[in-house]
């Protein structure tokens, strides 16, 4: 699966490539070291910067079941910067 990364604000677009079936854990420790956030950073994923894909989910929940597929954008807000996340819709993960 290949992903997208960009931080929320702008910003560099980040490729990352993971394992067809992937992880929430993987895939945040995956982000965290590509964008090289220190390891105390809370931080959100979204697909359209309103949404967090990954709040509330359990780290064993797929990707695919919180709706990232190959070839996504995903957008990171590192929390306590003013750009809260709402959770994510009703239906995912």
């Amino acid at each position: 699966m290949r992903l997208r990364l960009r931080l929320a604000d702008g910003g560099e677009t980040h490729k990352l490539s993971l394992p067809e079936v992937c992880d929430v854990a993987h895939l945040r420790q995956r982000v965290a070291s590509t964008l090289q956030l220190e390891t105390h950073t809370a931080f959100g994923l979204s697909l359209n910067k309103r949404d967090d894909l990954t709040s509330g989910v359990p780290d064993s929940a797929t990707l695919r079941s919180c709706g990232i597929a190959s070839g996504d954008l995903l957008f990171v807000t590192r929390q306590g910067e003013g750009n809260a996340l709402s959770s994510p819709p009703p239906g995912r993960c």
